[in-house]
């Protein structure tokens, strides 16, 4: 299970948390795509009326969440984003914050992996809804459709994002593996 060892490090990646302090996880890279997990602290986030800090439970859901998927327990770590979608939802006002989208990627790729490929559907599109496609959304997207067989689907979908970064390692890697490169 080819996809069950690099799959899941490559949609991880391609999922990235922002304004949660803590170590990184990442592919040989750290860049804007990569994550941190097992997080306990929050950094403050800014929204056009004022600064709010972000409870530590908040934080703390979110880094049980990537926890949960990464030792794949991938029932849990749905539960678990699905809390902090909940939470960042109450607690960051109108305005989609960072950690909100990257617990919809979380749910989504906790989805894909249980194989529940209609819940990530209506995921992703909520993704595309509130935050527009973007290179994380054609990357995850595309290893989503790769993971359901569907190879040519999913080559065009991540030609997409690289269209948008043409040097991004973790699309690049995914790239490589959707096309057997």
């Amino acid at each position: 299970m080819i996809w069950k060892q690099k799959g899941i490090l490559l949609l991880l990646a391609a999922f990235g948390l922002n304004g949660c302090a803590g170590s990184s996880f990442f592919l040989g890279d750290t860049d804007a795509h990569s994550i941190s997990r097992r997080t306990t602290s929050c950094i403050a986030i800014q929204s056009k009326a004022n600064e709010t800090e972000l409870s530590s439970e908040n934080c703390n859901l979110l880094a049980l969440a990537m926890q949960s998927f990464d030792d794949e327990k991938y029932s849990e770590s749905e539960k678990y984003f699905q809390q902090s979608i909940k939470n960042f939802k109450s607690k960051s006002g109108k305005l989609p914050n960072e950690n909100l989208k990257s617990s919809y990627y979380g749910l989504a790729a906790s989805y894909d992996q249980e194989g529940r490929f209609k819940e990530a559907d209506v995921t992703y599109e909520k993704i595309k809804s509130m935050f527009g496609e973007d290179l994380r959304y054609y990357n995850n997207l595309g290893y989503s459709l790769y993971l359901r067989g569907k190879t040519e689907a999913a080559i065009a979908t991540i030609k997409k994002a690289l269209l948008i970064e043409p040097n991004n390692a973790v699309t690049l890697e995914n790239y490589r593996i959707v096309t057997g490169g």
